[in-house]
């Protein structure tokens, strides 16, 4: 048992010397993307509802005009 157990470790030995290291700069940009895309989102959203105020605005400013 004891010679397969050095045959373990040696092959996760060789595993985790392949891997490489992830830059500090490469997870901040992924997380900085995804939240660039939800304020594009967010952004996209509030406009629509900017114009549809904006639409309300007109409509109630004609109504206003009438009356007076």
């Amino acid at each position: 048992m004891h010679i397969l157990d050095d045959a373990v470790v040696q092959v996760l030995h060789q595993i985790f010397d392949r891997m490489s290291v992830v830059p500090d700069n490469m997870i901040v940009g992924n997380a900085q993307d995804r939240h660039m895309e939800e304020l594009r989102t967010e952004i996209k959203r509030v406009k629509a509802e900017n114009t549809r105020a904006n639409a309300e605005y007109d409509s109630l400013k004609v109504e206003v005009v009438k009356a007076v």
